[in-house]
């Protein structure tokens, strides 16, 4: 009997597990673990971050509920990274080239097989989210801490990645803020 309760509670963990990973409602980025390794937020960045979050949510917030849904991504963790990303600025373009709200590159919608206008915040979101799923997917990045740093520095970077690297991360910590920040019934 003894053996069947481990057995038993290995399994449920590992579905557990597996439901998280799949399903990442459940999860977004735990904030209060992160470590706030210098240099990070700003009072002036910190007081974009909320000018923009009700911006976002009003001009995006279903695109983002579906873009979610259709590759089983959290919808806070999408809006975590478009306002890290751009504030939602459609119009954002980075020195190396990623474009849009969510700062994808050609090469990137390239390997998501999702065309049309970057600058467009509804496509820019869908492709974003699309790389996230992939991140997950593909390289079967955990935890979903990792997907996130793997979509700033590429999914090579992070691979080797310890917790510590994760956790003393400036761009996981801004996008735990973001999604700290949001509305509770987002």
């Amino acid at each position: 009997m003894k053996k069947f309760s481990v057995v038993l509670l290995l399994c449920f963990n590992i579905a557990a597990v597996i439901a998280i990973i799949r399903y990442p409602e459940a999860e977004v980025i735990p904030h209060k673990k992160l470590t706030h390794a210098l240099p990070q937020t700003t009072p002036e960045w910190e007081r974009s971050v909320l000018a923009a979050i009700p911006k976002v949510l009003a001009e995006f917030g279903e695109n983002i509920k579906k873009a979610g849904r259709e590759y089983q991504v959290n919808h806070r963790l999408i809006v975590g990274v478009l306002i890290t990303e751009s504030m939602g600025n459609p119009n954002a373009e980075s020195s190396t080239g990623a474009r849009g709200c969510m700062q994808t590159l050609p090469s990137t919608d390239r390997e998501i097989g999702i065309r049309g206008d970057s600058f467009h915040c509804p496509t820019s979101i869908w492709k974003g989210t699309k790389y996230l799923s992939l991140l997950r997917d593909r390289y079967k990045l955990t935890p979903l801490i990792k997907v996130v740093a793997a979509y700033e520095k590429g999914p090579n970077r992070v691979v080797n990645y310890t917790q510590r690297d994760l956790l003393e991360s400036d761009y996981l910590n801004k996008v735990a803020f973001v999604v700290e920040h949001l509305p509770k019934n987002f």
